[in-house]
């Protein structure tokens, strides 16, 4: 029986999210990513089950009192719970609908880590539970378009940008957060689940399988550092202008959040 190795190059702490409490970098500024793209969060959800959750959110964040076309290339990943514990992912190519939204059913277990990573190649949307790819239970909507050029937003962890209301925080912990500007394939996406052994690693290292470490645009590694604080929303990819400080806005979040707990803990 192969041995299950936990590698020792990524924090062992993580975020605890409870309600009132957000990660948000709630600048207009460019998130570097445009048609194809990639989103993976580690998060144990707990808590309150009782109301959408927003996971991750990238999102223009426009009001306006009229219709109008504005490429906004909207992303977000709602932790659906109702008591369902699903999960939907929609994204927009302008204002007046989502271009993808997709439901998949039993996603989350509670007070369990779960490596979740939903890939756009400018055609499919594809979600990966736990570095294995899942077929949506449904399609509300299933149009063809292009994100485009990317615009300025907002980004959010455990919280929507777009609602900024508690009842839409997510409550439970996370581990880290990425954001790539291609679409990670299928081998890189298991490897970055330890090849299946789920614990956790860099996502800033090529390891076998996984190829896309120059991709990273945006890393947050959300218990790297404590203290100070300011640690928390650091971001560590690669990107070499317009890093994104999750913390800039957040509410509610200091040093006494942060827990020892990481994906593969319990190996």
């Amino acid at each position: 029986m192969p041995r299950k190795f936990v590698f020792a190059d990524a924090p062992h702490r993580s975020v605890n999210l409870v309600a009132g409490e957000r990660l948000k970098d709630g600048n207009l500024a460019p998130a570097n990513v445009g048609n194809a793209w990639a989103v993976a969060v580690w998060a144990k959800p707990s808590g309150d089950f009782s109301a959408d959750r927003g996971l991750f959110s990238i999102e223009h964040e426009l009001t306006l009192a009229f219709p109008i076309n504005f490429p906004f290339s909207n992303i977000r990943i709602i932790f659906r719970t109702s008591g369902t514990n699903n999960m939907t992912v929609q994204t927009w190519a302008g204002l007046a609908a989502p271009i993808k939204d997709y439901t998949w059913n039993s996603w989350w277990t509670q007070d369990t880590w779960i490596l979740t990573m939903i890939t756009w190649n400018g055609t499919s949307l594809l979600a990966y539970r736990n570095g294995v790819a899942v077929s949506p239970s449904t399609m509300t909507t299933d149009d063809a378009g292009s994100m485009g050029t990317p615009p300025a937003r907002r980004i959010g962890v455990g919280n929507l940008v777009s609602t900024g209301l508690a009842d839409n925080d997510f409550q439970g912990r996370i581990f880290s957060a990425g954001l790539w500007n291609v679409a990670v394939d299928a081998p890189g996406v298991a490897a970055l689940y330890n090849g299946g052994y789920g614990a956790n690693v860099d996502w800033l290292i090529p390891r076998p399988g996984y190829t896309a470490s120059a991709f990273l645009q945006h890393y947050w590694r959300t218990g790297h550092y404590y203290p100070p604080d300011s640690g928390i929303g650091r971001d560590y990819g690669v990107a070499s202008t317009n890093r994104r400080n999750i913390m800039n806005n957040a509410v509610n979040i200091d040093g006494s959040d942060i827990v020892y707990d990481w994906p593969g803990k319990e190996l």
